[in-house]
C-alpha cells in the first residue's frame, strides 16, 4: 500500500482515489493498484520496465489509459484475454483486477 504519510505519495493517493471512483472500483481493487505501484517503481529500478517512473504519471498513462479499454469493450462478457507484448503488464495486469474473473495470459 503506498506510504499515505510520504508527500508525494499523498497526491498519488489522491489520484487513485479518482481512479477508483471513476472505475468503481473496490478498496481491495484499489489496494492491489496500490500495491502494483510500489512494485512496478521498485522493480523499474532494476529493469527498466517503463520510462514512466513518477507515481501521479504512472497511474494517469498506464492505469487509467489501460481501464479505459473498458469504456469500449464489455470485458464482463469476456472469459480470456491474452495481453501480447506487455511489458510491464499493461494493460493486462489493470484489467485483471478490475475484472477478476479474466483468465489473463501476459506474453
Amino acid at each position: 500500500k503506498v506510504n499515505k504519510h510520504h508527500p508525494e505519495n499523498n497526491s498519488s493517493s489522491a489520484q487513485l482515489d479518482i481512479l477508483a471512483k471513476e472505475y468503481n472500483l473496490t478498496q481491495s481493487q484499489t489496494d492491489m493498484l496500490s500495491r502494483y505501484l510500489e512494485l512496478l517503481i521498485e522493480w523499474n529500478n532494476k529493469f527498466n520496465l517503463t520510462a514512466i517512473t513518477d507515481p501521479k504519471a504512472i497511474i494517469q498513462y498506464h492505469f487509467n489509459d489501460s481501464l479505459a479499454l473498458s469504456q469500449h469493450i464489455d470485458f464482463t462478457t469476456i472469459q480470456s484475454t491474452a495481453d501480447i507484448g506487455t511489458g510491464a503488464g499493461f494493460p493486462g495486469i489493470p484489467l485483471k483486477i478490475l475484472y477478476p474473473h479474466l483468465h489473463t495470459t501476459l506474453i
